[in-house]
């Protein structure tokens, strides 16, 4: 797991470039490098993991009869042994022991056709020295970020938005971004902050061609999943193989466990495998907030030795500090805090955390979800009876302006819906919602590829890890068991009476009965203190502005909006809270 760098205006002034390198320092400590050539810079960050040796340091050049290409490479490619093994009856010799040397392989022989084989995370950007093509990607669940500007036929790219910023001196915020991050709490899809910016798309190649002095975009495909050892089996099954699949490391792993079912069945299992591991649950100072009676009952019940780990107020002042840093681009979401202080405790003794990710969005866990399904068949009911005028108007107008304008009224109980953010988000929900045979699919699968999953968490997860160089692998997202679970019945999985109880049947000896009617707190860190601190009335009337000058468009959404509206709608209060720290810590600062 590392940070990544590069463009191809090989007469970039090298100062600029090394300016450009030190937004991703922080990703890798463990070597910094770069690599020049006639038609590209490159420059990586590594956060050693699998073969620890300085021959697998990156950029990394990789050749094979008359073949060559340079790469760098963030991520792991968790079944990197088993394509190692086909690659070598194939002829290829590896002089080390590294996922990215077999992945410099796989691409030789399959072409961009070999990113359909990897099961893992990854960003990339790779240089193919006899086609004079440039590659980057990403991987198809979107655990990776990579940024990337294409303009008058160069190409920049990075792990950090501020990164590409440096590169291609753009540094105007996207208006459309903009938009969508106070409709959403965070920027999703190829928008960014930044003008001129794209955030790569999951699964998304994208192939430049060398002309003259010139790139241009010759291919544009998308990753589909495939697999030389995938095969039909069982949750249970899927779960212990893509656990055994992320215990493969060179440096010691521990765990994550909340005393949520996702983290101890992920604790339990790794512990099976990897008797070594070490298990972290974190708690807070204030006893209301604390899970910690469940964790230690799943504890004490599985033989699972915890380390408790206290974050103190000051732990989460000093998170805090970091956040606008941390996430780069503005990002409305308070479990952030402690995510940071989280894993800055965890790296002091580890490189490696699993986790219990992608749990609720797999196995429908989330509230908002059955909150959504009463919506829709009182939608329907309405239909026939008309029974909106019932309702408050809020309510009104979802039953009563239908399924096709669905996202954005629900939204706008919470947040800043102008029309572009409207009229994009609900055309992400239909396009799904088109493909899915039912509409309570429709809200999961909405979740999984656009309002959750890749813009919200696996971001939080990612950049809270990696600013204090920890890798966190998520066996719940394996793609394998991702493709399983979309195969069983809805009603199998969804029992909003008890949250998971298909997970709870499943491994029932790990919970007990006991367990069943749990109901967990979720991360939540005593934000009160740091919204009243930092973002008082003069500061809201400061940023509204702000706004006036810098879009009028916008500024008319927000112009009648008081203080007091905030203060009753916390939601609505930190997209404006957690925009200002963005606006004055980390854009102000890489102006």
């Amino acid at each position: 797991m590392c940070g990544i760098i590069g463009t191809t205006n090989a007469k970039i002034s090298l100062d600029l470039f090394k300016e450009a390198h030190k937004t991703i320092y922080q990703r890798g400590p463990d070597s910094q490098l770069y690599i020049t050539d006639y038609c590209f810079v490159f420059g990586h960050s590594r956060l050693a993991i699998i073969d620890l040796d300085e021959r697998s340091n990156q950029p990394f050049v990789f050749q094979h009869e008359n073949k060559k290409i340079t790469v760098v490479f963030n991520g792991e490619i968790y079944n990197f042994l088993i394509l190692k093994e086909i690659l070598e009856k194939k002829g290829y010799v590896f002089k080390t022991s590294s996922d990215t040397e077999v992945l410099c392989a796989s691409y030789l022989e399959w072409g961009i056709s070999c990113f359909d084989y990897f099961e893992g995370m990854w960003a990339l950007g790779l240089f193919d020295h006899q086609l004079q093509q440039l590659v980057i990607t990403k991987d198809r669940v979107g655990k990776k970020p990579l940024y990337y500007s294409f303009e008058d036929g160069v190409v920049s790219f990075s792990s950090s938005i501020w990164g590409v910023s440096k590169l291609c001196k753009k540094k105007d915020i996207c208006i459309e971004g903009l938009q969508l991050y106070f409709a959403l709490g965070f920027v999703p899809d190829h928008f960014s902050i930044i003008k001129g910016i794209n955030s790569m798309l999951p699964g998304k190649i994208i192939v430049f061609q060398k002309d003259g002095n010139q790139f241009y975009v010759k291919e544009e495909n998308n990753s589909v999943f495939k697999s030389f050892s995938a095969k039909e089996s069982s949750v249970s099954n899927l779960m212990k193989e893509a656990i055994v699949k992320r215990v493969i490391a060179d440096v010691p792993i521990a765990t994550l466990m909340s005393g949520g079912v996702d983290s101890t069945i992920v604790t339990k299992i790794t512990r099976k495998f990897y008797k070594e591991v070490k298990t972290f649950f974190v708690d807070f100072e204030d006893k209301r907030l604390s899970e910690f009676y469940w964790a230690d009952y799943l504890s004490k019940r599985n033989n699972l030795p915890i380390n408790r780990v206290m974050l103190r107020n000051v732990d989460l002042n000093d998170s805090f500090a970091d956040y606008a840093e941390v996430y780069e681009e503005p990002f409305a979401d308070y479990s952030g805090i402690p995510s940071i202080a989280i894993f800055k405790k965890v790296s002091e003794e580890f490189k490696v955390v699993l986790t219990g990710d992608g749990g609720d969005e797999l196995f429908y866990g989330y509230p908002h979800y059955s909150k959504k399904l009463m919506l829709y068949v009182l939608m329907k009911l309405n239909n026939v009876f008309k029974i909106s005028r019932f309702f408050n108007v809020k309510v009104k107008k979802i039953l009563d302006e239908g399924i096709e304008k669905f996202e954005s009224n629900y939204l706008k109980n919470h947040a800043i819906l102008s029309k572009f953010a409207a009229d994009y988000i609900d055309q992400r929900f239909n396009q799904v919602r088109l493909k899915e045979k039912s509409f309570l699919r429709t809200v999961i699968q909405y979740d999984r590829v656009f309002n959750n999953l890749p813009y919200k968490y696996l971001v939080k997860t990612d950049r809270a890890s990696m600013f204090s160089g920890t890798e966190v692998r998520s066996p719940f997202l394996d793609e394998a068991l991702l493709r399983h679970v979309r195969k069983l019945p809805t009603w199998m999985i969804f029992t909003p009476c008890i949250s998971k109880l298909y997970l709870k049947i499943l491994y029932f000896k790990c919970f007990g009965i006991k367990y069943f009617l749990s109901k967990k707190k979720g991360f939540t860190p005593p934000i009160k203190e740091l919204r009243e601190r930092y973002f008082k009335e003069d500061d809201f009337n400061q940023l509204k502005d702000y706004f006036k000058e810098l879009n009028s468009s916008f500024f008319n959404d927000i112009k009648n909006l008081v203080y007091d509206d905030l203060l009753n709608d916390n939601i609505l209060f930190d997209r404006f809270f957690f925009f200002n720290i963005w606006r004055l810590k980390s854009y102000s600062k890489n102006q």
